[in-house]
């Protein structure tokens, strides 16, 4: 296990969302973490209502739901729904 300070986790911030880079490259910003593994690994924080857009092939992809709701494809998810 290795500590990594907040201030070396990249954060992605607009006017409906904040998106920290916890593991991987998203956007232009990559994290410091060491992974075995290829994956992109962000944290969401919505703002208000509003869009999220993530496209990238070739890795399995996860949500859950911490606080709040959110809708994928017209399905809604719940509190600690994945």
């Amino acid at each position: 296990f290795r500590h990594y300070p907040k201030s070396d986790i990249p954060e992605i911030v607009n006017d409906h969302h904040s998106v920290k880079v916890v593991a991987g490259t998203w956007r232009g910003k990559t994290s410091r973490l060491h992974a075995y593994s290829p994956m992109t690994f962000i944290v969401i924080t919505g703002k208000k209502k509003g869009r999220f857009v993530h496209e990238h092939k070739g890795h399995d992809h996860a949500l859950y739901v911490v606080k709040g709701k959110l809708a994928v494809d017209g399905k809604e998810f719940h509190e600690t729904q994945m």
